[in-house]
């Protein structure tokens, strides 16, 4: 049953007849109910419910981390969604049943800041990944006081770590924690903010690490 919330003038919460109303992004939304079918799934229909699957089950723990880095490219939408239909279209290769994720075509931020060209990742016998590149400030778009961000994923525990603001790209390097992982397998990836996040840089795929 829906409810008028405010009263009438208020928007419709729930289901009313034909239609659900709901509350999204701070806008009162309404849509039709999906009707049922029993028509079989077509073999291009379940390859897309299972790419989606699998991008969900990749990329579901690194939500706050993607409401950042994709934020400035999307209204209407939240970031998590906006990297999520990128990265279902660019990053998995295959035909279900086998399906996998490419790595090295993940992007966990989009846009037009300047990143650095390369970027060398090694663990420290302290349980830390560091993260070291040249300081390219003054390249492009690029600013010395842009800063960093990382993300570290490993596949045999299906659990990300990442860190936002570690340092600016000045700095030259970083490092984060992953102390969890020792001794997995991990894939690596590296980006920049603008100070003033209106901007982000395409991550860089740095490789996958033996922790």
């Amino acid at each position: 049953m829906g409810t008028l919330l405010n009263g009438i003038n208020g928007p419709v919460i729930g289901k009313v007849g034909p239609v659900v109303g709901y509350v999204w992004k701070k806008k009162a939304v309404i849509r039709s109910l999906a009707n049922k079918s029993n028509k079989p799934l077509s073999p291009l229909q379940l390859q897309q419910r299972a790419r989606f699957r699998l991008m969900n089950y990749f990329l579901n723990s690194l939500k706050d981390l993607l409401n950042v880095s994709y934020a400035h490219l999307v209204e209407n939408m939240t970031g998590f969604n906006k990297a999520f239909s990128y990265n279902v279209k660019n990053a998995i290769t295959g035909n279900n049943p086998d399906l996998k994720i490419d790595y090295s075509r993940v992007m966990l931020g989009r846009g037009d800041l300047t990143n650095v060209l390369t970027a060398t990742v090694m663990p420290t016998s302290e349980g830390n990944l560091e993260f070291s590149w040249t300081d390219n400030s003054g390249t492009g778009s690029a600013k010395s006081i842009d800063q960093v961000f990382v993300a570290v994923y490993s596949e045999e525990q299906n659990n990300w770590i990442y860190g936002l603001n570690l340092a600016a790209r000045s700095a030259g390097s970083c490092a984060i924690d992953t102390s969890r992982m020792n001794g997995k397998l991990v894939q690596t990836y590296i980006g920049f903010i603008a100070d003033d996040r209106k901007d982000v840089t395409d991550t860089l795929y740095t490789g996958s690490v033996q922790l």
